[in-house]
């Protein structure tokens, strides 16, 4: 999984030095130093993948990571955007992210092992819900406005508003199917939800 989040990064900073080069506004796409000193938008991205991926014992990350950021956030925000992306003419956005999309598939199924074998350790499983309604705070105060700002304010050409999209791929996805079938187990969807 890491060498695959390498690659990503590798991939997103390819896509925003292509914006750099042949946006019609390449304003922040060549300046990623300077706006990461005053953008708001990362100051959220030391707790979500800071503090939430990498901090804290290997259950706690691979929650934070696997079961709320990748099987939870990647389909709006790879999956949505893409959609979202084409209908505005950006062709390299939904080449790239697909891509992307292929290993997070991948990773998702890592994180939904994690949690079985959580539910069948006792010890581990009185701890699991507190742990999963943390980490979806945690990526969802942090995802949430992100993914909604794009929605509502960048592109002329709009796919559906932000609460739909979330509510799909969030709430009735992830929520209500993904986590649902863990559900006979003790698993509970997020108090915060």
């Amino acid at each position: 999984q890491v060498i695959d989040d390498v690659r990503h990064t590798k991939q997103a900073a390819y896509v925003n030095a292509y914006f750099a080069k042949h946006g019609n506004d390449p304003a922040g796409h060549n300046a990623g130093r300077q706006v990461r000193a005053v953008g708001p938008a990362f100051r959220g991205v030391k707790r979500a993948f800071g503090d939430g991926f990498n901090a804290g014992d290997a259950v706690e990350c691979s929650i934070n990571l696997q079961l709320v950021a990748e099987a939870c956030y990647t389909n709006p925000l790879i999956i949505a955007i893409t959609e979202w992306a084409a209908a505005n003419g950006d062709e390299i956005t939904p080449t790239i992210f697909t891509s992307i999309q292929t290993d997070e598939m991948r990773h998702m199924a890592n994180g939904f092992q994690t949690i079985v074998s959580i539910i069948n350790d006792p010890e581990g499983s009185k701890y699991l819900n507190d742990d999963i309604n943390k980490a979806f705070w945690s990526q969802s105060s942090y995802f949430v406005p992100l993914i909604g700002l794009i929605f509502e304010y960048y592109g002329e050409n709009k796919v559906e508003p932000w609460f739909k999209t979330w509510d799909r791929w969030v709430y009735e996805d992830w929520a209500g199917i993904w986590l649902g079938r863990l559900g006979k187990f003790g698993v509970k969807t997020p108090e915060c939800l």
